[in-house]
């Protein structure tokens, strides 16, 4: 593991893991609170995600919220809350539905749009290797088994040149995820981040013009795509 958590400190902690396009990680305040609570009873957006949950929303029209939940952008309201309360019943409920999403999710079924979406899987794959950074001394030797096999088959799909979004801002998350995982539990980390340098570097290089302009979609992109770099 190349990312002690343990010996750095909480500033450098918070630089490392801080996400400029906002979807990631943001500063504690009544937002996180309340959607962090509503969480604590197993509501999403004002859905309810009662564990165990099938992962399945067959009854919601808008495409926002499966991809929501699957992606695990959400989960950041959890570890916010606990980061800043340090109550342990945010840590818990925060691995609690991580594994309920891997115990229906044994094998890769690309007829499930959003539990594989390319972007979400990226995202989602990015929180679990964080959840064996951040809370493997909490977690049982079969649970950290199992979310290493997790981590590992989508680790292996997010490599694959067909599932990869190539040119497009959804790749670029890939390449993180990807990046990520070289950093932190790859035996073999050159693969991944030369793989994850190679793939970003042909990104930015379709995606911004000469003078750091972003190409792609609306002002709002090229502003989020922007702050990412």
């Amino acid at each position: 593991m190349i990312i002690d958590f343990e010996r750095i400190s909480e500033k450098e902690k918070k630089i490392l893991l801080s996400i400029e396009d906002g979807a990631y990680f943001i500063k504690h305040g009544d937002n996180t609170d309340r959607r962090a609570k509503s969480l604590m009873n197993y509501t999403l957006e004002g859905y309810s995600m009662k564990i165990p949950f099938a992962w399945k929303f067959s009854d919601v029209n808008d495409r926002r919220l499966p991809y929501r939940a699957n992606s695990f952008l959400w989960i950041v309201d959890l570890l916010t809350e606990y980061w800043y309360t340090e109550k342990e019943c945010f840590r818990d409920r925060y691995i609690e539905y991580v594994f309920d999403w891997i115990r229906t999710h044994q094998a890769i079924d690309r007829n499930d749009n959003w539990a594989w979406h390319d972007d979400a899987t990226a995202r989602r794959t990015f929180f679990f290797c964080l959840t064996l950074l951040l809370f493997e001394k909490v977690l049982s030797k079969t649970q950290i088994e199992i979310l290493k096999k997790s981590i590992e088959m989508q680790i292996n799909l997010l490599c694959k040149e067909s599932f990869y979004k190539k040119k497009h801002n959804h790749g670029l998350y890939q390449d993180r995820a990807v990046a990520f995982y070289g950093l932190t539990f790859a035996e073999e980390p050159e693969y991944y981040l030369l793989l994850a340098k190679e793939r970003a570097k042909e990104y930015f290089e379709f995606a911004f013009t000469g003078e750091g302009v972003h190409k792609e979609h609306s002002p709002m992109y090229h502003m989020d795509m922007a702050r990412s770099v």
